[in-house]
């Protein structure tokens, strides 16, 4: 079973106490629908401030999705969360998904807003007023399944292999690790992580040619 962690970034406690439990609930029936989600479970993480989202970032902590309100009334800096999201582009994690949200319309977000989100590559922009729970939970499976393709590839590699690669040791930028390692970096999307994405695709493309 493959984990993919989720966190959820809004100021309003009651997504921690209500919306999340629904979303946990609503993510086993989508697994029981969906051959292809039953393989993954779904873990949820919550803070309540831009700041506190930065800091949960910064201690190297796994997240596949975010999922990010708009308005912050609990910030004196007038800040969004675009602007948390550009953060996380320019410091933190230049590929993991992203779905944005706001209890208002769309149409409300300034088009200044919406064009940095594009900019951003956000993966959805919802309505979370009038969107369906079912809809929603979807939007965050195929958000976290599809969050990176050599990591869903090294999953299936590992799972299929775990007893050989078990016993190894994987050395990257001087550091030992294992397998299990190997895919947390690359998930992080630290140096360690680039770094062996370089050497795997440059592995792969060498390998692939024909002399």
């Amino acid at each position: 079973m493959s984990v993919r962690n989720i966190l959820v970034v809004d100021d309003n406690e009651n997504v921690q106490k209500l919306d999340i439990p629904e979303y946990l609930d609503e993510a086993i029936k989508i697994k029981e629908t969906y051959k292809q989600f039953s393989n993954y479970d779904l873990k949820f993480y919550f803070v309540s401030s831009i700041e506190s989202a930065k800091d949960f970032l910064k201690e190297k902590n796994i997240v596949d999705v975010l999922i990010i309100d708009y308005k912050f009334n609990n910030t004196n800096s007038g800040q969004t969360g675009v602007d948390l999201v550009k953060y996380i582009r320019d410091n933190i994690n230049k590929h993991c998904r992203v779905i944005f949200y706001t209890m208002h319309n769309i149409k409300s977000i300034p088009s200044d807003d919406i064009i940095n989100l594009i900019n951003c590559k956000i993966y959805k922009l919802v309505d979370k007023s009038t969107i369906k729970i079912t809809d929603f939970v979807l939007s965050i499976f195929l958000a976290a399944v599809e969050c990176d393709i050599v990591v869903n590839s090294l999953e299936r590699f590992f799972c299929e292999y775990q007893d050989i690669l078990n016993n190894y040791q994987f050395t990257f930028l001087e550091k030992k690790m294992d397998f299990s390692d190997i895919i947390s970096h690359i998930r992080i999307d630290d140096e360690i992580g680039r770094s062996i994405v370089d050497k795997l695709l440059h592995k792969a493309l060498i390998d692939s040619i024909n002399f």
